[in-house]
């Protein structure tokens, strides 16, 4: 096998930037309106929303839907404890690779 077959990789592109909050979510926005819940310019509430609550599914879609400076705005909240925002910081490296 040639070298350069053997060190071929295959990188699947990134899948579509949302454009909203999907409807499995939406009950965490119960007093938001459908225009308050658009992506990429509301992403900073919908961070906060969802990263602070205690649905894993909601806490894995924003880890993986949002952009990572609006996740680390998020840890930069009042009320959330050291170790709350030191996760929210590893979680905001994820997201920007």
């Amino acid at each position: 096998m040639s070298q350069g077959i053997r060190e071929t990789s295959f990188k699947r592109p990134p899948p579509p930037s949302p454009k909203t909050v999907p409807p499995r979510l939406r009950h965490h926005f119960w007093n938001a309106t459908g225009r308050e819940l658009s992506l990429p310019e509301n992403a900073d509430y919908v961070a906060a929303r969802l990263l602070r609550s205690d649905d894993p599914d909601a806490v894995s879609w924003a880890a993986r839907s949002l952009p990572a400076a609006s996740i680390e705005k998020t840890a930069r909240l009042r009320g959330l404890s050291e170790r709350q925002r030191g996760w929210l910081r590893v979680v905001a490296a994820g997201a920007a690779k």
